[in-house]
């Protein structure tokens, strides 16, 4: 030992130097001190194997720097989780600290490393308890007088251990996410244990995936192995990740955790489960101080929600501040390979081939096509180049499912042989004459395949992810027309054929039909890559440079600049000729243009050619192939191009088809078809086709033409101008969309004009209403090609040239006319029937793009632009200030207009005017709105719209760039500032005042929540915010009606999607729950509005600090005007503390949200719920101190305030020590140290309550001076009180721990002055301490409760002579001792396997209840171990437990009871009860044959009868059942269980069962192995330890583990003196010996043989005697060894001892012999078991039996022992072998018929060889010997008895007499049928009811007599009975004979006969003595009841069954 262990430490001297701070330190080197040195465990706790890399914290080290003192971090290792965690529902093992010795060599300190220590862990010392004792106390404390005194008391109560520093909880606090990384995985690990130990493999398989991921990334950061970028990806995944394994432990439990919604919850008490945002750029924990809130849990939320929450937060579209807002995103596509057929690799030749891709929607084209060339012959990579698509609109993207389109052409060269020949051609297929190149084609294009694939997943909107440029694999399948299309032509129908061929593929593939495609093995798919890049205002973003990509456009179609002319081909056949009759395989169509400026191309990246060839198709098909046609003049009048067909590569068809014709383009459209002729002048091919033209060169409309001519004017001529304009203004504004948005630039600029000509140069010539018409056409052509989104087009244009006209580069206008635009909109807009008006909300739309145009005609801005600018706002808020209902949408339009109006005006407007601005608005908003809060039971969705787009507007006003600096950056805010932003919450509090209607707008509270919270966060005004704090009140009050009416409505069911926090936008956008998540439940509006609270309460702190005070604050801002409105809290009252109570108490709730797992959200609820009672604390304290005020607070408002403070101070997220290491610090950062605040909260409340009644002398002796009556009865009037005051002072927190001690020791001295003694309070305290551990909360272990006492010790100060000293030791050792208890129930693991064990630390704690005046729980308990007992049929434990009921109560009769319910008793005196449950144990010891334990309590109910009730009744009663069971006695057939030692050792069972003895009570003749199999059930991960070598190992080097030890004991019992002296011993029974054995059975006993000897005559054994704590039976049948005992047995004593031994087996096997006889059971396994037996004892093959030991008898050792120990042997061989015969007579009746009749023979052969004196002594003749013999010895023919020997049962004899039939008697009194209560006692207990009985009993026992008589008579004359002689059989197995029909109407005689029996056996003993003709009667009736009984015994009927009587 010296080697391992300081020499100091040995003797008491060491020295210990404390290190000055916390040591971290590794250990390099294993110190494993216990597997040298075992017994060291018992020398020290502080001695533990510690193996290389543990982690230990250094404090104290020895004066020679040898050795260290410090905490260990024990990680469990794999077997504690197969000890502990074989079900789920337990806690998961995690680190414990232990105080642990090592040497200094062996630990690596890192000097550098700070470790953060938390004072308030501290261990107590007596000065932290100074400033709680009053100053005038003159006490000392009671930790100083029990060591002064130095009693047993001082031992049991005080701890003495030297003071250490706290454990570092925090030693993680401020290390980055690589090391929280670290520790996650350790705990990973754990749980991986955990469920593999549990049996949840599929998330044991799931976890150790996420842990190898876990790792990966945690290397990757560990090591510095990404770039920046990569670092972000790999953070978020880390994050994610996180987030991902809290799911998956909390899906634990359920056996499909994506299906089951009913699972168990499994309790998380570490937080393990617990969610927490992280930033995501840096991954760490968001905090209280640095964090906005609003992300805080709205990041939570959608970690807890979402399996990828940043890449639903960068899917979030951001609101559109203004309507120019055009997102366009790219796509950039790189092939990879074209797959084809294995067999073909070597065919390919696809060198030559190209891919032609497109985008496009179902309906729509959306780009030009790119062509790709492939330039290897294997298709390889490096032969395809990207494609990149730009300017694709978002919008399209998300209303459309975007598909890629790619198809794979190939080039053919054609090979003639020689000159063409004429006449091989027959008509009609004619060769064309022309030149030699033109007359055969020389290539051929031909398609191979075609693919179409949804690209839609690629997107942001379908996928959401970290980073834009995520790339996709993809793989495009293709398909090809099958040849020969359609097999028969007729003349085709064009616009009404089906589409066949290259040209319907893509469309079938499109309507998912498998018509008319085929698959080509030369391509059957191409593998690539797509990924989505950034938009095209963030190129800087873009991966790489996109130089030498094709790039391919969205089609700018209708708006396009350029000019293009599409040319597309569709279906070709040929004209009146079927294909059958030609050979023509393929047609190739070639275009081509005189005109040498005319080019054709196709794709966007090709280069233009003079002539085109198609794709050559079958005779039939469709080509459906686009080309475009460029470079058409715009001064072209006529142009034409040649169409040539090429059937099988000649020339046989053309014809000339117009492009341009009389100047205009012509346009085809898709039904056209054009003939093409042969040589013979004859059409040959019929071909359709289609042209469409975009731009601006040709085809202009005339309605166009015309209104441009107008505009052109430079004056106005005479002649009606005004319908001329009008005409022409109607034609405009009826053009279509298309039309409009060709030529929006040109139109808008001849607006522009006429405007000019009408305004500024003719005003006096023309009508006012002239420009309003005007007006109007402009405001209807605007909305017409700006409100449809798929023209975005336009609006690009209308932006381009207003920030062109900014710059001054807009050619529009040359004249300043914008001030006449805007004074037409403000005359119109100003007329009061304007709402009415259908064109209302047009104008009002279109109102922002009429002040831009303004602005643009505007060359220089003076008084006249300025005068209608500010009418421009004026007008506008008039029309917001009418209250008709039909002007709703024009305002809505307004409304939704003016963000992007604001943006625009402060292009030339200071911000002070904008906010000027901004008031008028909502200023006349108001007006409308006190309307609409007069019916805001009726508003309708046009109305809620508009409030809806109001807070929009609101939000987004302050969001402005302009706005947003003017308000929130100042370093001064003006009084304009200020109003606006008082009126933006008044009129956010409006919409809140919506909430009491009956449908509130929720839509519009949460944007009203929106902007409220952004005016919170970004306000930095003092002024300001000092006042919003005084909106908390009422905000707790909206919260509660909110949430009412969601409760009301049913809002709070789990649910699939969800919307985002805090919505910005109209229309909320919902995402999808992680498929992980279940049972989810988000009420988004309450989750809003309590981070609007806790904002506030932010904004409290902030300001206030720690001590906020809503009297300071109201104080403070009392002189504020602009803060005197309802809704700010202008005086506290009780109603508001009510108010905000109860909203704390709904916040922790968990109804609105996951309360359990978003441990973020709610650990920023506690802090917030502890700020608001630590506001409304100065109220609480002045009303109570200042009751003249008027303001006193009642009770009720008290027990509110003080149960949701404790409730909040006990909430797990405020016991940071309780939680796991991660969660511990992420709630931490939230919370802060909440438990200091409460605990100094608590103290001041409790010291206000007993102000004002200051007792001096009570605080000189106690150092308690203010105590009221008050505090106590809150106390005693609402106990949970206390209950959550004990829960609070076991958080490990030094406050915590003293103010509740503080508060105890109060309510102590209050008690103790009121009532003189401390019961009252006991009686509290101990039912509410047992009432938190039921709850789980009461969490006590041996340092938390050692810490309790040294605080109790600390705080409790009086004098050693008070009267209160010693109650308050009693106290303590009450509380203490249940404290105990519970730290003991909480070691017991929560497996099935220890129930046995709590069971017991229950009953325990109930003694204390019973002590305390509680006993309902204990009651509860009793009757449950009843009820599941009698379930069982186990009626020994059920009549355990109800003696331990009655052991409760006294022999008093004289009190009076209440009823209780468990179990149910009816009001009665202690005595009826105590008798009652007496009697019923005794009746179901009886049934359970346990006839000794009967007796047991029968013998209590004589004395108490005898000495206190003289109750004569009872007594008979009594004697009569003692009787009856004495009777039983000698002959009750019952089996012997066997007890088994059973000894529990390692450290994986916890201390309750480590290293204890216990005796178990076994099943009959149960064997040792069977033993095994069910402790090895019971204890999963046990292991069976036979040697008792190592069962010492075992005990001296415990291990972990689970080891049992099992070995078989015998009951020991001695016989009195007399007895063990007289003869009578010899003839001692089987049944005597059970009786005596029976007898208070506590003692057991086994021997093991010592060493050394050669014979039985000098063999010594020693023989160990167990003393079990209780006798059995017992409950749970084990009872822990109290004692054991060691003595050894000499040979003679042995042998003694070993032949009793068998006596005892034999006999107990002879007794289960007789029962399986008259049960009729199988005998084959009693049979066995005899047999193994018998051949043991007579002649064993070994050793030679048991006849071995009468070498005691023969010389010369007979003369060597005592003569009296000899006499003992002697006649134990002679019980042995009286034994042995009637064992043989049953072995040989029970013998299978298949077992031959030799072995028994045999058997008895040797028999009387071995025995041969003995049988000769005692005269046994075996072969006179018969079964009928011994079952009559047995007692089995007694009359009276029956041979299935129920249980008896105290009955009337009524109830016997029922029982007798068929035969029918007189009807009997309705026996009691209550299951408890004195109702039921079977015996008449006064004199007139003993009369009436005495006369119905006689009547009965006549009837007995005939119906006995008439039955005997009946049996002997039945004419069917007839003798049996060979009904006796060997075998009463299945093997039996049927009776025959004579023995069987016999049996049924019988059975009549015996059921009067048993009613004769209950009269009998009340007949005795009473009336001698009755007497007379029942001897008859027993005389022909026993003859009967000899003639069915002769007749072979006592073993049949009739009507389930044996």
């Amino acid at each position: 030992m010296a080697s391992v262990v300081p020499n100091e430490s040995v003797t008491g001297e060491v020295t210990w130097v404390p290190t000055g701070r916390m040591l971290k330190g590794t250990l390099v080197k294993s110190f494993c001190p216990l597997a040298r040195h075992p017994e060291l465990v018992y020398h020290s706790n502080y001695f533990q194997d510690v193996f290389v890399g543990a982690e230990v914290f250094v404090f104290a080290m020895t004066k020679d720097g040898r050795w260290c003192r410090g905490y260990f971090c024990c990680r469990p290792l794999p077997q504690s989780f197969a000890a502990t965690m074989t079900v789920l529902g337990e806690q998961v093992p995690d680190v414990t600290a232990k105080t642990v010795l090592l040497p200094r060599k062996y630990i690596h300190i890192d000097e550098q490393v700070t470790v953060d220590t938390m004072d308030f862990f501290k261990s107590p010392e007596e000065q932290d308890f100074r400033d709680f004792v009053d100053t005038a106390c003159e006490s000392p404390s009671l930790y100083s007088s029990l060591l002064r005194d130095n009693s047993t008391d001082a031992v049991a109560l005080t701890a003495r251990k030297p003071s250490k520093p706290p454990f570092p909880y925090f030693r993680y606090l401020h290390l980055p996410l690589k090391e929280e990384l670290s520790v996650m995985l350790a705990v990973l690990c754990s749980h991986i244990y955990a469920m593999y130990s549990a049996g949840e493999f599929t998330i044991y398989e799931k976890l150790t995936q996420l842990h190898y991921q876990l790792d990966a990334i945690r290397l990757k950061l560990e090591y510095g192995l990404t770039t920046a970028h990569e670092r972000a990806v790999t953070v978020h995944s880390a994050t994610t990740l996180l987030v991902k394994i809290a799911k998956f432990f909390s899906a634990r439990g359920r056996t499909n955790r994506l299906i089951t919604n009913g699972a168990p919850i499994v309790p998380d008490p570490r937080g393990y489960e617990g969610i927490f945002a992280r930033s995501s750029h840096t991954g760490e924990l968001l905090t209280f101080e640095g964090t906005s809130l609003r992300r805080l849990v709205a990041d939570t939320m959608l970690y807890g929600l979402t399996n990828d929450p940043l890449g639903v937060r960068r899917q979030k579209c951001s609101p559109e501040r203004s309507p120019f807002a055009f997102a366009k995103t790219q796509l950039l596509i790189d092939f990879h390979k074209i797959l084809h057929e294995r067999d073909l690799s070597e065919h390919l030749n696809l060198h030559k081939a190209t891919l032609t891709l497109y985008l496009r929607t179902k309906q729509v084209i959306l780009t030009e096509p790119v062509s790709v060339r492939m330039d290897a012959s294997d298709g390889a990579r490096d032969a395809l180049t990207p494609v990149l698509f730009t300017n694709i609109p978002t919008e399209t993207v998300d209303n459309n499912k975007i598909y890629l389109v790619v198809a794979v052409t190939e080039q053919v060269r054609i090979s003639f042989r020689g000159k063409i020949d004429s006449s091989a051609f027959a008509a009609p297929f004619v060769l064309m004459d022309d030149t030699e190149d033109r007359m055969r084609a020389h290539r051929l294009k031909r398609g191979v395949s075609v693919g179409v694939i949804d690209l839609s997943s690629t997107f942001n909107k379908y996928y959401s992810r970290p980073n834009s440029c995520v790339a996709h694999k993809l793989k495009v399948n293709l398909f090809s027309a099958p040849p020969n299309a359609q097999s028969k032509e007729s003349v085709p129908h064009f616009g009404l054929a089906e589409k066949f061929g290259w040209g319907s593929i893509v469309d079938n593939l499109l309507n998912d039909s498998r018509n008319g495609i085929i698959i080509n093995p030369r391509a059957v798919a191409i593998t690539a890559t797509v990924k989505e890049l950034a938009p095209e205002e963030c190129k800087s973003e873009l991966p790489l440079s996109t130089a030498n990509i094709p790039t391919a456009k969205v089609l700018e179609g209708l708006c396009s600049k350029q000019e293009k002319c599409y040319f597309t081909l569709g279906k070709i056949s040929l004209s009146n000729v079927t294909q059958k009759v030609t050979n023509i395989k393929n047609i190739m169509i070639k275009v081509f243009c005189e005109n040498n400026e005319i080019t054709f191309c196709e794709n966007v990246n090709e280069r233009v050619r003079k002539e085109w060839s198609f794709l050559s198709v079958g005779p039939g098909e469709t080509i459906d192939e686009t080309i475009r046609i460029g470079n058409i003049s715009p001064d072209t009048v006529n142009e034409n191009i040649t169409i040539y067909a090429y059937l099988n590569g000649f020339l046989m068809a053309r014809a000339t088809l117009p492009i341009v014709k009389c100047g205009k383009i012509v346009e085809y459209d898709s039904s056209t078809v054009v003939q093409l002729f042969s040589a013979q002048k004859r059409p040959l091919i019929d071909l359709q086709i289609h042209t469409k033209y975009y731009g601006q060169n040709f085809n202009v409309p005339t309605i166009i033409q015309e209104f441009a001519e107008l505009a052109a004017r430079e004056s106005i001529p005479e002649g009606n101008f005004v319908d001329e304009c009008k005409q022409l203004l109607s034609g405009v504004n009826e053009l279509d969309i298309e039309v409009l948005a060709v030529y929006f630039d040109s139109l808008l600029l001849n607006y522009i004009k006429l405007i000019e000509l009408v305004v500024i140069k003719n005003v006096d010539k023309l009508p006012e209403s002239l420009p309003k018409m005007i007006l109007f056409s402009l405001v209807l052509f605007l909305r017409s090609a700006m409100s449809q989104t798929e023209h975005h087009n336009c609006k690009e244009q209308f932006y381009k040239i207003f920030q062109e006209s900014l710059e001054g580069k807009s050619s529009l206008v040359s004249s300043n006319i914008g001030y006449s635009i805007l004074w037409c909109y403000n005359v119109t807009i100003s007329q009061p029937a304007i709402a009415k008006n259908e064109n209302c909300t047009h104008m009002c739309s279109m109102a922002l793009y009429l002040y831009m145009l303004a602005m643009m005609c505007t060359q220089k801005e003076d008084e006249k632009w300025e005068e209608q600018a500010t009418q421009f706002v004026v007008s506008s808020c008039d029309f917001f200030k009418q209250t008709d209902k039909s002007a709703s949408k024009g305002q809505i339009a307004l409304l939704e207009n003016y963000i992007a109006w604001l943006s625009v005006i402060g292009l030339h407007n200071e911000p002070e005017r904008l906010i000027s601005y901004t008031s008028k608005i909502f200023r006349s908003c108001a007006v409308k709105e006190k309307v609409l809060q007069a019916r805001i039971s009726d508003l309708d969705a046009e109305e809620i719209k508009y409030l809806d787009v109001k807070m929009l507007l609101l939000r987004h006003v302050l969001e402005n760039e302009y706005v947003y600096k003017c308000i929130f950056e100042t370093e001064q805010v003006s009084e304009k500032i200020t109003q606006l932003i008082v009126s933006s919450v008044n009129n956010i509090f409006d919409v809140y005042l919506l909430a009491n209607s009956a449908q509130p707008p929720l839509s519009t509270i949460r944007l009203a929540n929106s902007s409220f919270m952004f005016i919170l966060e970004n306000s930095k005004d003092k002024y300001l915010l000092r006042n919003m704090i005084r909106l908390i009140p009422m905000c707790c009050k909206i919260f509660l009606i909110l949430r009412k009416y969601c409760k009301k409505s049913d809002s709070f069911k789990s649910r699939r999607t969800f919307t985002e926090l805090f919505p910005t936008t109209m229309t909320f956008s919902y995402v999808s729950m992680d498929s992980i998540v279940n049972d989810e439940v988000v009420e988004e509006v309450l989750l809003e509005l309590a981070t609007i609270i806790c904002q506030l309460n932010k904004i409290a702190w902030q300001l206030c600090g720690d001590s906020p005070s809503f009297t300071k604050v109201i104080e403070e801002t009392r002189d504020s005007a602009l803060f005197q409105t309802g809704i700010y809290l202008q005086k506290m009252s009780s109603e508001h503390i009510h108010t905000i109570t109860r909203t704390i108490k709904l916040l922790f709730r968990g109804e609105f949200y996951s309360e359990k797992k978003w441990l973020g959200i709610t650990a920023l609820f506690a802090r917030t719920g502890l700020n608001m009672l630590s506001m409304c604390k100065d109220f609480m304290v002045s009303s109570t101190n200042a009751p003249e005020s008027g303001s006193t607070l009642t009770d009720s408002i008290w027990i509110d305030y003080l149960k949701c403070l404790l409730m909040v101070s006990n909430h797990k997220v405020c016991a940071l020590v309780k939680l796991a290491i991660l969660p511990r610090k992420a709630v931490y950062f939230i919370t802060g140290d909440l438990e200091k605040r409460a605990s100094n909260l608590l103290a001041t409340c409790w010291t206000a309550l007993g102000k004002g009644q200051f007792k001096k002398e009570l605080a000189v002796k106690f150092g308690v001076g203010e105590i009221s009556d008050r505090q106590f009865r809150l106390i005693s009037d609402h106990p949970i009180l206390l209950r959550d005051l004990f829960i609070f002072s076991f958080h490990k927190h030094i406050d915590a721990v003293r103010t509740s001690c503080v508060v105890v020791w109060s309510l102590v001295v209050n008690v103790w002055v009121k009532f003189g003694s401390l019961q009252p309070l006991l009686y509290i305290c101990i039912p509410e301490l047992y009432n938190g551990y039921q709850e789980g909360k009461l969490n006590v272990d041996d340092d938390d409760l050692n810490k309790y006492i040294n605080c109790v010790m600390y705080t409790v100060h009086m004098p050693s002579d008070d009267p209160l000293y010693m109650a308050v030791l009693d106290m303590l050792k009450e509380l203490i001792g249940f404290l105990q208890i519970v730290a003991e129930a909480y070691k017991i693991t929560g497996q099935e396997e220890f129930d046995d064990d709590r069971v017991s630390r229950y009953i325990e704690m109930f003694g204390y209840l019973l002590n305390a005046n509680q006993p309902e729980l204990f009651h509860k308990l009793i009757s449950d171990i009843f009820i599941h007992s009698i379930k069982k049929r186990d009626h020994v434990q059920a009549a355990l437990s109800l003696e331990l009921l009655a052991s409760t109560y006294t022999w008093d009769p004289n009190d009076y009871l209440d009823a209780i319910p468990y179990p149910p008793l009816p009001p009665q005196s202690s005595f009826e009860r105590k008798e009652y449950l007496y009697k019923e144990a005794a009746r179901n010891f009886t049934e359970g044959l346990k006839p000794e334990k009967a007796l047991s309590v029968y013998k209590d109910l004589i004395k108490a009868y005898d000495e206190i009730s003289y109750d004569l009744n009872g007594l008979a009663f009594v004697h009569d059942q003692i009787s009856q069971i004495y009777t039983e006695l000698q002959s009750v057939d019952r089996l012997v269980p066997t007890y088994f030692k059973v000894s529990f050792m390692g450290f994986g069972f916890p201390n309750s069962l480590r290293n204890m003895m216990f005796i178990f009570e076994g099943l009959s003749f149960e064997h040792i192995t069977s033993m095994h199999g069910r402790l090895l059930k019971l204890y999963h991960g046990s292991t069976i330890v036979n040697s008792q070598e190592m069962v010492d190992e075992l005990l001296m080097k415990p291990t972990m583990g689970k080891y049992i030890n099992v070995t078989t004991v015998e009951p020991q019992f001695e016989l009195s003196e007399e007895y063990a002296k007289s003869n009578k011993t010899n003839m001692i029974n089987d049944k005597v010996r059970m009786y005596v054995e029976n007898r208070n059975l506590r003692t057991f006993s086994n021997a093991r043989r010592l060493p050394g000897s050669k014979g039985v005559t000098d063999l010594w054994v020693e023989e160990y005697t167990y003393k079990t704590v209780s006798t059995f039976p017992t409950l749970m049948n084990r009872s822990p060894v109290e004692s054991v005992m060691k003595r050894k047995l000499s040979p003679l004593e042995n042998a003694v001892k070993s032949l009793q031994l068998k006596i005892q087996e034999l006999s107990g096997l002879e007794s289960m012999c007789y029962k399986t006889v008259k049960d009729q059971d199988d005998p084959s396994n009693v049979f066995n078991e005899l047999s193994r037996n018998i051949t043991g004892t007579i002649s064993a093959p070994v050793n030679g039996g048991l006849s071995k030991y009468k070498e005691f008898l023969q010389e010369p050792v007979c003369s060597q022992v005592d003569s009296y120990e000899l006499r003992k042997l002697v006649a134990a061989f002679d019980e042995l072998a009286v034994v042995l015969s009637r064992c043989l007579v049953l072995h040989m009746e029970l013998m299978p018929a298949t077992q031959p009749r030799d072995t028994h023979d045999i058997l008895t052969e040797l028999y009387e060889e071995n025995f041969h004196e003995e049988i000769k002594r005692n005269n046994i003749k075996l072969s006179e010997m018969s079964l009928a013999s011994l079952m009559s010895h047995e007692g089995l023919r007694t009359a009276g008895r029956t041979a299935l020997k129920r249980p008896l049962q105290p009955q009337s004899h009524e109830e016997v007499l029922q029982r007798a039939k068929p035969v029918q008697l007189a009807a009997a009194p309705d026996a009691p049928t209550a299951a408890f209560g004195p109702e039921q006692q079977h015996i008449p207990r006064g004199p007139p009811q003993q009369q009436q009985h005495d006369g119905e009993r006689r009547g009965r026992v006549r009837q007995v007599h005939q119906v006995t008589t008439a039955v005997a008579e009946d049996a002997v004359a039945d004419t069917q009975f007839r003798s049996n002689p060979g009904s006796r059989r060997g075998n009463p197995g299945n093997n039996a004979a049927q009776p025959e029909p004579g023995v069987q109407s016999l049996a049924a005689h019988l059975a009549t006969l015996r059921r009067f029996c048993w009613g004769l056996e209950a009269v009998w003993p009340w007949s005795i003595g009473r009336d001698p003709q009755e007497v007379s009667l029942l001897t008859e009736t027993a005389a022909v009841g026993r003859r009967f009984e000899e003639v069915a015994e002769d007749r072979g009927c006592l073993s049949i069954e009739v009507d389930g009587e044996g």
